[in-house]
């Protein structure tokens, strides 16, 4: 641990470390994704990634829902006791995320959640802190699911 690391509290938690493991797992099975890739700087970035959606999970900031009408949901729960719940990822949600190029990650992050939770990009882009970094991690996940 660095010296500006985050202390973790086990009583800041509300799920095991298995339990949000799962949890990370069922999103990306649910899409399908492989996080393997051929370079290890990438991958490494990818786990790291996924350790931060892990502990939002932990945190009860995070939450997989099925519903009838969305589909598979991730439910964010924001620090101010709103949530967003953002639905299925469907084909016709690609089409959101054309047009921005390699350095508008995060006009895309604002286009995909907003699209998805039905709020549009404005109320993403009023995020701040832990959440958006909650959301940033989420949106990750909807990209790499877009992307194949």
């Amino acid at each position: 641990m660095g010296k500006w690391s985050r202390i973790e509290n086990e009583a800041d938690y509300k799920l095991s470390e298995e339990s949000a493991e799962k949890l990370v797992r069922e999103f990306l099975d649910f899409y399908e994704i492989d996080v393997t890739h051929s370079d290890p700087k990438i991958e490494k970035a990818l786990d790291e990634m996924l350790d931060e959606l892990m502990k939002a999970y932990r945190r009860g900031a995070v939450e997989n829902h099925r519903d009838d009408n969305l589909g598979f949901c991730v439910i964010q729960n924001l620090k101010n006791g709103n949530k967003l719940t953002y639905r299925e990822l469907a084909g016709k949600d690609r089409i959101f995320m054309e047009g921005y190029s390699e350095n508008q990650s995060v006009s895309k992050i604002h286009a995909i959640l907003g699209r998805l939770c039905g709020y549009g990009p404005d109320v993403i882009a009023k995020i701040s802190g832990r959440d958006w970094q909650t959301a940033t991690n989420i949106a990750l996940v909807f990209m790499k699911a877009s992307n194949g």
